[in-house]
């Protein structure tokens, strides 16, 4: 399993609940559970591979934002870099790497956990918020199959007023010189 960091509050399946159906993306586990007054119920969660999601900010201290487009009308415009962990990955920060070289090309030299999240607690699925900067180079993107991206630049209010799902902590800043200045303040 890829090595992750969960937050305290992270809500998992319990180690006797059983693997009732195994799907591409997700998998569904039931278990008894003690109810208050005595009887039991069947609890059900689901899990599925994690989440990395990449605020990647170039030498001009803008934003690398993606166009995206994928089969089934999913659209999206100022996205940031977000990919799913691969089982491959030996942790969420080579998965978060992996992704960034895939999707716009790009590498960077610097890299901080911005944040971990669970945003729904009725899933195994856990959101790894990185902030990338210091420009490393450049390689050939490789898009899956179902991706169009178009690599652009954003400032940060239009990149923040897109991607809050992937990194509530993102509210909290209204730049990159905001939010630079709050990463390179926390211990490494």
């Amino acid at each position: 399993m890829t090595q992750r960091t969960l937050p305290d509050n992270a809500i998992l399946i319990p180690d006797n609940a059983s693997c009732v159906f195994r799907g591409v993306l997700f998998d569904v586990y039931q278990w008894q559970q003690k109810m208050f007054d005595g009887s039991h119920g069947t609890f059900e969660m689901l899990r599925r591979p994690d989440t990395i999601a990449v605020v990647a900010i170039d030498d001009d201290g803008k934003i690398i934002a993606c166009h995206e487009e994928q089969p089934g009308g999913v659209l999206r415009q100022n996205h940031i870099i977000a990919g799913r962990v691969d089982a491959e990955d030996a942790t969420v920060l080579a998965a978060a790497k992996r992704e960034t070289e895939e999707e716009v090309g790009y590498r960077f030299k610097n890299w901080r956990l911005l944040e971990v999240h669970q945003p729904i607690s009725k899933m195994e699925w856990f959101i790894h918020a990185f902030v990338a900067w210091g420009e490393d180079g450049k390689v050939p993107v490789h898009h899956d199959a179902g991706e169009k991206i178009v690599e652009g630049r954003a400032g940060y209010l239009a990149v923040r007023d897109n991607n809050a799902h992937w990194s509530p902590k993102l509210e909290e800043f209204s730049s990159t010189e905001e939010l630079m200045s709050y990463i390179q303040s926390q211990n490494t």
